[in-house]
């Protein structure tokens, strides 16, 4: 689900409304070997808040170590 924020209070609001964030990898974390836009400093952001992140994808060609 998108949803869009239109302000910090918003952005704010919705951080601490969940414990816990579901990623995708490719196409959301990262595309080939390069990290999209603002995702180090959301995942930072999130590590932060003490928020349990989960990353998922269906592309068996990267592995976690």
């Amino acid at each position: 689900m998108t949803i869009k924020i239109a302000t910090r209070g918003a952005a704010e609001k919705i951080l601490d409304k969940y414990d816990t964030y579901l990623f995708d990898c490719d196409g959301v974390i990262w595309i080939g070997n390069e990290l999209l836009p603002s995702v180090k400093e959301t995942l930072e952001l999130l590590q932060s808040k003490k928020k349990n992140l989960i990353f998922v994808s269906n592309n068996s060609t990267k592995a976690r170590d």
